[in-house]
């Protein structure tokens, strides 16, 4: 097994695609904000996609939010500064490819996993954070989707 702090360079991405195709097990991190972008990442460092095809399995890409706080329930109170905001959450998007056809299939641009805003979304309906938080760290993507419970909660 091979933990790569950090995949920055193409000399790097050239180790880590040596060290999969010799069998070992390559783990390693980007800095990228999505599954999509992750592979997108790794063909920017000039790794080609019929050697991406073979070897990627799996990523997770992953964030954190606000949680509102336990204490006030959002409101402001001296437990939480006043933010209403107590702690993070990690808010995550993954897939797991189970053979070739799934990558080929993701490099096309098909999507069939939840996405990190879907997570988001999801820990907002079950109250664990709210829709500003999530527009905040999502951005207009996040406005369109959450807007309507924006409105219901004026």
């Amino acid at each position: 097994i091979i933990i790569l702090g950090e995949i920055r360079d193409p000399e790097t991405a050239r180790n880590a695609v040596k060290a999969g195709e010799t069998g070992h097990l390559v783990l390693g991190t980007l800095h990228t904000n999505d599954v999509p972008s992750a592979i997108n990442r790794l063909r920017d460092l000039e790794v080609p996609a019929n050697e991406l095809v073979y070897l990627i399995r799996s990523v997770l890409v992953q964030n954190l939010i606000r949680t509102i706080c336990k204490h006030c329930h959002g409101a402001g109170c001296p437990v939480c500064s006043g933010t209403g905001y107590s702690g993070r959450t990690i808010v995550s998007e993954c897939v797991y490819f189970k053979n070739d056809k799934e990558v080929r299939d993701k490099m096309n641009g098909e999507r069939w996993w939840p996405t990190m805003l879907d997570d988001a979304i999801l820990k907002m309906e079950e109250g664990i954070t709210d829709a500003k938080e999530v527009i905040r760290v999502f951005g207009e993507e996040a406005r369109e989707r959450v807007g309507h419970l924006l409105k219901e909660n004026k």
